[in-house]
């Protein structure tokens, strides 16, 4: 069986919530790697995939 190139690993593992990386952490230390911590926190802080807003106004008992 043939190894996923580097990049293709990068693309995938990026993906990946940093919880999920964590319990991987003790398989592989390229997990850690620089480059990649680097890569995934950009990912999410140019797509963050949670959105949260307020909405104070349909809240609480006197909204219904």
């Amino acid at each position: 069986m043939d190894l996923l190139p580097r990049e293709v690993f990068y693309n995938i593992v990026v993906c990946l919530l940093i919880k999920s990386l964590a319990s991987l952490r003790c398989m592989c230390k390229q997990l850690y790697a620089e480059p990649l911590l680097k890569s995934h926190m950009r990912r999410f802080i140019e797509e963050p995939k949670i959105l949260l807003e307020s909405f104070p106004e349909r809240c609480g008992p006197e909204s219904s």
